[in-house]
């Protein structure tokens, strides 16, 4: 594990990192295993502080803490969620960033909860991307978000059947396609409230 100055680079499963209390990384800001070669575990449920949070290109588990903090997947390259990924905010209003490049990217076959919010329109420094973002996901999974930002080219694609209800109380920004796995028509949805 390398501080670089308000960021943690950790190139493994870090003890150390999965036990730090909150006043041991007061000042640490973000937390990124985007250079580690094999899946990691991060365990950040001590943590009382809001963090940016970016896993490795393989299957990770991580737990974020208590406050409102942001998962950043960079589709830049692969699918950088692995099959069986765990994605859970533990707590906070919790935000999925994707962004970085155009490759899809599945959490369908990812364990993700406790996150409220997914964002397609920004970059981890919280910039605005300028791609678009396609994410596949279940069902429940995106009937657990509150809001949902996205920007016209965005598409959403659901791997499972759902209900009427699949959007209901969901806050959409901006404008999103909707499509199921298995069919090519999609649905344009644009700012509003479902």
């Amino acid at each position: 594990m390398v501080r670089t100055g308000n960021t943690l680079l950790v190139s493994a499963t870090s003890i150390e990192l999965n036990a730090a209390s909150n006043s041991d990384i007061a000042t640490v800001t973000a937390v990124s295993a985007l250079s580690a070669s094999s899946s990691v575990n991060m365990d950040l449920s001590n943590q009382t502080h809001s963090l940016s949070i970016t896993g490795s290109n393989a299957k990770d588990t991580i737990y974020g803490g208590s406050a409102a903090d942001t998962f950043v997947v960079n589709s830049a390259s692969v699918d950088q969620t692995g099959v069986g990924e765990i994605l859970d905010g533990n707590g906070g209003t919790d935000t999925l960033v994707v962004a970085g490049g155009t490759t899809a990217i599945n959490f369908a076959d990812d364990t993700i909860s406790e996150i409220e919010v997914l964002d397609l329109t920004v970059t981890s420094s919280g910039a605005a991307d300028p791609y678009d973002q396609t994410v596949t996901m279940t069902a429940s999974q995106v009937s657990a978000l509150q809001t949902i930002n996205a920007n016209g080219g965005d598409k959403l694609i659901l791997s499972t059947a759902f209900s009427d209800t699949l959007l209901d109380n969901t806050v959409l920004n901006g404008t999103l396609s909707l499509q199921t796995a298995n069919v090519s028509n999609s649905l344009k949805l644009s700012d509003s409230t479902m």
